[in-house]
This record gives structure tokens, C-alpha cells and sequence, in this order.
């Protein structure tokens, strides 16, 4: 292989040394001169080679492209290595993808300065025989990624191989010899090609932007190397036209563009159209034509193989905008505007940002937290022609009003109303998003509208968004609970019905907490007897009687299990023939007080209350006519001697009661008597 003559003392002093990437087409508008920085303990060589491994152990080295480069487009790395004299010396170097920078640094040791770089895809050339790692006896090649060696098929992170680098006869790259090193990538196919010295050695299909870099377009390129107990001298040379060739390349009338062709040690190149570059015989002319045209350039390249490439030159006036529409910094940017160019001419052009005057940005992207006039002015680097400049302008306010949330009133939950309904106030907006949440209660529905169904009893929080500017606000409302069951303790009964106790009351009834209001509901042998307040009954039907109390606050019920029982004794103690019917009547209301009631009796037993011992009680008085004056309803009770407020007429009445008794097993009879009226 040729040596690394092809450099000029300057481009030694400035790095930018002896290999090449081809990067085709350049989403630029225009090619760029490759230059290097170097890292760690990475020592310039002669003619601006670098010497990645030096002399020394545990030491780890890296050189950098100082541009990145675009994995959606081809590109053709080409290095020209040496890999020392020591047969078995530390330790080789990788060709390294990675998204650390151009200051970054692996680790030392016999990781070939690839460690540490998490997300990164790697061609290494080693020329140490590790076993632990997978390698091979053989100086060899492998794919591998994010910052690990190993090749074993254990390993997530191998890609392909090891493979030898040599095909055949003396595989060992420590041969004081010089070596061209190539790597292509293809994003139409996926595919990754490595070759040594012209020779194809390991070709790979990986998605290097989504499976490696996970979506990344831009990444940094480089070399690294490391040594560990073993040590060896070894180079990588690296030449200016490392972008290569652009296969549309864009400017704008009246601006030079500069051009690069790739080719590693070419000395001699054809341009074609020649009358419109500054010297068709070099890979860096300048084009200086004024209108769109298609140029070719042709070499042979270091393998032998005659290169012809096309190159569209596209000239055309600038055209750059502010891309989008978004003017504003609210809730949903978070305050902070990302914004970008939308220019025809990419990244070629240069692009300064001024809010209010005052320069806040350069490139072609910007993050935005302030307000006021933005302005955007783009440039082609090198001319001051007017067809080469743009700007835009854009006025950036703030919107960050968030209406106020008002979750409504609080509100309890009962046995009688298990459920409540949450009414937010609605806001005067034509788009508001409404969303209720809970940790302590529960929502049943309605957790994204104004009305939500709360189901238990907690902390209910409203967070009102304003879809216009994704701002929000809140506001709690709490839900009681009141589920508290009447604690009922039953009293007792006074005594038992008989013929003389004609009801008996329950005594001594309590009902806590009394922070509630007690409403008791009976059911006794003839069915509901109704709903009150009365905590202590009368019963005037012997059977079992059941109580269920519910609070008037919260519907809470409790049923008492355990029934009243009302008994009743009826044995008969009063001899009904021995009743008989008063024979006067005086319903004057006079002073005496006598006589002024039709009421039953037995005579000498003033104490007995016989009417009350009667079930039915039909009296019915005739006049001496035989007419009836007045009749009563059944009902046992005293006659007053009056006929509809009045009082009956002075004189001779026959009076005559029909009447029934459950008494000593149940009678009936009828008393019947001559009654004089007398008024005073």
C-alpha cells in the first residue's frame, strides 16, 4: 500500500491528516474540509498521522472528526493504519459511531478505547488475542456496539464476526506495514461493508439510526485505541477530504461553493464541465458558475479503481422561514418554543435569532422562553449578494391563563343518597377539558365532564385544562359520609292486656347516637301500625309487635330482631247481668256535675269501668213516639245527652244498648232502660 505522502505541512499542523469518508449525498448545501482533534494520550505523528498507542501502558486515545456526520446518507470511511511491530502488542483501534462529541474518551485496558461509549456501533481491528472477549487467535475484524467487545454469542452486542483480517497467508496486522482501512455504510440496504486493504472481510446488515442509535440522525466519527499490560506503537492517518464527494451540492447566484471529492491519496483528479471550477485538476475546487449545472468528477482511487462521480449543482436564491405556526409560550411547550428553519438551503446557510433586537440564537434551531418581535436572518457564509439572504419575523406572546377550577359544594353521603353527584362550575369556554380524580374516594362515572358521580366518602379533585393553551388549575371538594345505624336498646312492657288493662306501654326504650333524629316504624299482628317519633308505644292488641328505626338525618335503618310480645289475660271478673243503664239523664253541664253521662254500670261496683270492657257499644235512644232520637257508631263510649251539640228535649226516652265482650271467653247482651230527661 502506498504511504500517507499526500499531505501538505499545513494540513499536518491542523490535524487534518490521511483518511477519507465519502459522504454522499451531503445534506448541506455545500462540502466541507474534514479536520480531526485529538484526545487523551493520542500523539500527532509524523506527516500528520496520529499515534493512537503509544509507548506507554494504560493508556487510552481517541481521534475525532470535528463535524458529525448524517446516517441517512452513504458514506465511505478510509483510514491508513499501522499497527506496529510487536506481534501480540497492545491492542488495535476501532472505528467508533457515537454520541458523546469530539472530546470524548473510552477507557483504557484491552477494550481498544471502545468502552464506555453506551450508545455507539464500533468496526474493530484487534490485534490481541483475548479468549474471554470471543476472539479469535488470528488479528481480526468484528462489528460491535455500545461499548462492549465481546463477540461470545452470549453477548446482546456483538454485531458480526470476528473474521480474520488478512484472508490468507500472514494474518498478522503487526507487520511495520501501512494498511488502507475501509467502512460503508448504505442506509437504502442497511448494509455495512469492511475491507482491508481492497478486500472485502465482513459485511453486516444493522439499522444503524434505529437499532443502534435509536433514531439519532447525526453522530460523531472517529478512532480510538487503548492499551493495558502490553503496549505497541500504532497510527491511523486521516486526510482532509474525509466528507467526500456531494452529490447535490446548493448555492445561490453570485456565491462561490466549495467542492470536495473523496479518494484517499489521489494526486491527480478530472473535472468536467472544467470551465466552471477554479482548477479541474484537484479534489477542492470551487465552483464559479452562475446558473444550475451537473458536474463530473473522475479518479482512480487507491485500489486501482477508476471513480466517476456526479455532482448536481444547484443554484438557486435563498428562501428561509421561522417553520411552523407556533407563537406563542403557554402550558403545553412548557413556556419554551423549539424552533427550526424551513430553508432551501439547509444547513449550508448560516442563521442568526434576534428577539427584539437583541441576538438570542445562531443555527437552525432555537428554544425560545421569552417574548417579543423574533427575526430570523439567514445568509450564505462568503457573499454579500441580496439573493443570498433571507429573513423572517414572528411576533411570541405568552398565554399562560389558566381559569380558575370550581369543584362546587361539599356534600354527604347517606344509606338513603349512597351517591352524590360532583357539579363543577363550567367556565366560559368555547374548549375546556374537565378531569376528576380521587386517592381516598371513589368515582363511578363522570370522571371526565363537569358532573361526576362520587360513590364513597374522600377528597375529590377537579383539574380544569384549558385546551386553548394546555394551562390548568384545581380545586378539591369533599365528600362526608354519614352511614351511622340507629343502636337500639329495647324497654319493657308495663304489664299485660285484660279485661280491665286495655293497653300497655312500652317503657324504657333508647336509641343512640342521639346526634340523630329516631323514627320508629311498628308492625303488630294487624299489619303497619305507622311511622312516629314516639319512642315508647301503647299496644292495646296482644301479638308480637317488630320495630325498625331509621334516622331522619341519613335513612339509616336498624331492625330490631327480637319482637315485643303483648300477651293478654281476658278471664271474665264481672258478672254482666248485674249491669244495667242509668235512668236519669241531666245534660244541662249544671253546677251538681250528676247524671250528666248515659254511662253503664253496676251498682254498688262503682269502680269497675264497665263500657270499658265492651268491644261493641250500640245504643240507640226512642222517643215516646217510637222514633229514634239518637244513635251512636258502635263505639264504646259515653253519650252526653246531646243530638248534634244539643241537648235532647226533657222528657220520657227509652234507651237501648246492644253490646259484644271478648271478656270470660266472649258474650253479648243487651240493657235496656226508661230514661228521663230532665233540664234545669
Amino acid at each position: 500500500m502506498p504511504r500517507c505522502h499526500f499531505f501538505s505541512p499545513a494540513w499536518a499542523s491542523a490535524f487534518t491528516l490521511c483518511a477519507a469518508l465519502t459522504l454522499s449525498p451531503a445534506t448541506a448545501g455545500r462540502a466541507q474540509l474534514a479536520t480531526f482533534v485529538p484526545t487523551g494520550a493520542t500523539q500527532p505523528a509524523a506527516e500528520g498521522c496520529f499515534e493512537l498507542n503509544p509507548a506507554a501502558n494504560a493508556a487510552s486515545s481517541a481521534v475525532w472528526a470535528t463535524d458529525p456526520i448524517d446516517l441517512l446518507q452513504p458514506f465511505h470511511v478510509q483510514a491508513i493504519a499501522s499497527f506496529g511491530t510487536v506481534d501480540g502488542g497492545a491492542d488495535g483501534m476501532v472505528i467508533v459511531l457515537q454520541t458523546l462529541g469530539p472530546e470524548a474518551l473510552g477507557s483504557a485496558s484491552s477494550t481498544l478505547g471502545f468502552a464506555g461509549f453506551e450508545t455507539s456501533f464500533g468496526v474493530e481491528f484487534d490485534t490481541s488475542f483475548d479468549p474471554e472477549h470471543g476472539d479469535i487467535p488470528q488479528d481480526h475484524i468484528a462489528m460491535i456496539s455500545d461499548g462492549n467487545v465481546q463477540h461470545s454469542p452470549l453477548s446482546n452486542t456483538g454485531i458480526a464476526g470476528p473474521v480474520s483480517a488478512i484472508p490468507s497467508g500472514d494474518t498478522n496486522l503487526e507487520d511495520g506495514e501501512e494498511h488502507l482501512l475501509e467502512m460503508a455504510w448504505n442506509p437504502a440496504t442497511h448494509e455495512v461493508v469492511v475491507s482491508v486493504d481492497c478486500e472485502p472481510r465482513l459485511t453486516a446488515s444493522v439499522d444503524l439510526q434505529e437499532d443502534i442509535f435509536h433514531g439519532a440522525r447525526w453522530v460523531w466519527w472517529g478512532f480510538t485505541g487503548s492499551t493495558g499490560g502490553s503496549q505497541n506503537i500504532q497510527t491511523v492517518c486521516l486526510a482532509p477530504n474525509a466528507l467526500g464527494t456531494d452529490t447535490h451540492v446548493q448555492t445561490c447566484p453570485e456565491a462561490a461553493v466549495q467542492l470536495v471529492a473523496g479518494g484517499l491519496g489521489v494526486s491527480s483528479y478530472a473535472w468536467s464541465p472544467s470551465n466552471v471550477v477554479s482548477d479541474a485538476t484537484v479534489f477542492d475546487p470551487v465552483y464559479t458558475g452562475v446558473t444550475s449545472t451537473t458536474l463530473v468528477v473522475e479518479y482512480t482511487d487507491q485500489c486501482g479503481n477508476l471513480r466517476s462521480e456526479v455532482v448536481d449543482v444547484d443554484v438557486d436564491a435563498m428562501d428561509a422561514s421561522i417553520a411552523g405556526n407556533a407563537d406563542a409560550l403557554n402550558c403545553f411547550n412548557g413556556g419554551e418554543l423549539a424552533l427550526e428553519v424551513a430553508s432551501n438551503f439547509g444547513t449550508a446557510a448560516s442563521y442568526v435569532w434576534t428577539l427584539n433586537n437583541a441576538v438570542v440564537g445562531e443555527g437552525p434551531t432555537l428554544i425560545l422562553n421569552e417574548t417579543g418581535t423574533l427575526e430570523l436572518h439567514a445568509t450564505m457564509p462568503g457573499t454579500t449578494s441580496l439573493q443570498c439572504q433571507s429573513t423572517d419575523q414572528r411576533l411570541v406572546v405568552a398565554d399562560t391563563v389558566a381559569v380558575p377550577a370550581n369543584a362546587g359544594l361539599p356534600g354527604t353521603l347517606t344509606c338513603e343518597e349512597p351517591s352524590l353527584e360532583l357539579v363543577a362550575e363550567v367556565p366560559p369556554l368555547e374548549a375546556a377539558s374537565f378531569a376528576w380524580t380521587t386517592e381516598d374516594g371513589q368515582l363511578l362515572s363522570g370522571s371526565d365532564g363537569p358532573v361526576a358521580v362520587a360513590g364513597a366518602p374522600g377528597t375529590y379533585l377537579l383539574t380544569l385544562t384549558n385546551d386553548q393553551n394546555g394551562c390548568q388549575s384545581s380545586d378539591a371538594v369533599t365528600v362526608y359520609g354519614d352511614f351511622q345505624a340507629p343502636e337500639v336498646t329495647m324497654g319493657e312492657l308495663d304489664g299485660a292486656l285484660s279485661c280491665a288493662v286495655q293497653a300497655v306501654r312500652l317503657e324504657g326504650t333508647q336509641v343512640d347516637p342521639d346526634t340523630h333524629t329516631p323514627l320508629f316504624t311498628w308492625s303488630g299482628p294487624n299489619g303497619p301500625l305507622g311511622q312516629s317519633t314516639v319512642a315508647e308505644p301503647a299496644f292495646d292488641t296482644p301479638g308480637a309487635y317488630t320495630l325498625t328505626v331509621e334516622f331522619l338525618e341519613n335513612g339509616c335503618l336498624t331492625h330490631v330482631a327480637q319482637p315485643v310480645l303483648v300477651e293478654a289475660d281476658l278471664s271474665l271478673d264481672v258478672d254482666f247481668d248485674e249491669v244495667v243503664l242509668p235512668n236519669v239523664l241531666t245534660p244541662d253541664n249544671d253546677a251538681f256535675g250528676q247524671n250528666e253521662k248515659l254511662v253503664p254500670f253496676i251498682p254498688g261496683s262503682a269502680q269497675t269501668n264497665v263500657l270499658s270492657l265492651m268491644d261493641t257499644y250500640q245504643l240507640t235512644v226512642f222517643n215516646r213516639w217510637g222514633q229514634v232520637a239518637f244513635q251512636n257508631n258502635g263505639q264504646p263510649l259515653q253519650w252526653d245527652g246531646r243530638v248534634a251539640g244539643e241537648p235532647l228535649a226533657a222528657g220520657t226516652y227509652v234507651a237501648v244498648v246492644s253490646y259484644t265482650t271478648q271478656c270470660g271467653g266472649g258474650r253479648s247482651g243487651e240493657l235496656k232502660t226508661t230514661l228521663e230527661v230532665v233540664l234545669r
